[in-house]
């Protein structure tokens, strides 16, 4: 059926990411998996969306977050036209992908929540299984990041900090995502611990500095409190550990060229603040022989490429 084809692909589109092959930048996935996502997920989720287009309406048009997010899809649309490297036909492409995942997401979240949680529970016990794979066969594998000891998995996950987030996020789901007894608890039990040290073992600082803030938001946020949550009696006595642990990390590799990052983003920035360089133009940030074609800081990226108006936007959204 055509809702089993949609789980299908949306399964995929998580999973696939971690397994596919990539270009030549890491974080970009390869034709193959592009033209997957082109068979399996992109004609169930535009059959969605037009079956459901009164819903959709009311999601883009009725709800300030809908609006926003339309209002910044139109500004980057807008952006292409003063790019420097983007065909204009590959990023209205773009546009219309993100548009469809973010409206199926939310037009199936509002019909029925608990079978997108179920969805969301089988991607993450799929990435928990490519993390194991990853694992095992890290200390026979010829990477870059194999002489610094730090994991890295197959496709966009090929990148340590990529990876600790990808997983990151999947242990965050699990951990919200109610199990019913039998199976499926053991499953998230054993995918929590798969996935927890995948985490740890990326030595991304960035992943444990995001996971820890986002449990003490979760502690904080719960209606009961703290002291009669098991969950959080058991973050009350890790946190303090992995804070000192962490720390310790942070001192021991420094700052990784981040301030002098942020300075060049800085003087990007200053060079086109109104208008941005265009969405997808590309810039070069330079660091003695270290070279990156990104900001590593989404804030900056935006105010680089889509100038003030795509930053108040993104900002606006994030509030």
């Amino acid at each position: 059926s055509m809702a089993s084809w949609l789980w299908l692909g949306t399964v995929w589109l998580w999973i696939g990411m971690a397994l596919a092959p990539v270009n030549h930048r890491v974080w970009n996935p390869g034709k193959y998996y592009h033209q997957s996502l082109a068979l399996i997920y992109l004609p169930p989720v535009a059959w969605l969306c037009w079956q459901r287009r009164g819903v959709l309406a009311v999601i883009l048009l009725g709800h300030a977050g809908g609006r926003l997010f339309c209002g910044l899809l139109l500004w980057s649309a807008i952006a292409l036209g003063w790019s420097t490297h983007a065909s204009i036909g590959d990023g209205l492409v773009i546009e219309l992908s993100l548009l469809l995942f973010v409206t199926s997401t939310a037009i199936q979240l509002a019909e029925d929540a608990r079978r997108w949680w179920t969805l969301l529970f089988c991607a993450a016990l799929g990435l928990a299984l490519t993390a194991m794979l990853a694992m095992l066969v890290f200390p026979f594998r010829d990477v870059v990041w194999e002489g610094a000891h730090r994991l890295v998995a197959f496709g966009t996950w090929n990148n340590p900090n990529l990876a600790g987030m990808g997983a990151g996020a999947a242990w965050l789901w699990l951990w919200l995502i109610p199990a019913r007894p039998g199976w499926p608890v053991r499953a998230r039990t054993a995918a929590w611990w798969l996935l927890v040290i995948f985490v740890i073992w990326t030595f991304s600082r960035s992943t444990w500095l995001a996971l820890t803030l986002a449990l003490v938001c979760l502690a904080l946020l719960q209606p009961r409190p703290l002291w009669r949550r098991p969950r959080a009696r058991w973050l009350a006595l890790l946190l303090p550990l992995l804070a000192w642990a962490g720390w310790r990390h942070i001192v021991a590799r420094g700052w990784s060229y981040r301030p002098q990052i942020f300075n060049q983003a800085m003087a990007h920035i200053a060079q086109s603040p109104w208008l941005g360089i265009g969405t997808l133009s590309r810039y070069r940030i330079a660091v003695g022989n270290q070279h990156w074609e990104h900001s590593h800081n989404v804030w900056t990226h935006v105010m680089i490429t889509l100038g003030l108006p795509g930053l108040l936007l993104w900002g606006s959204l994030w509030l």
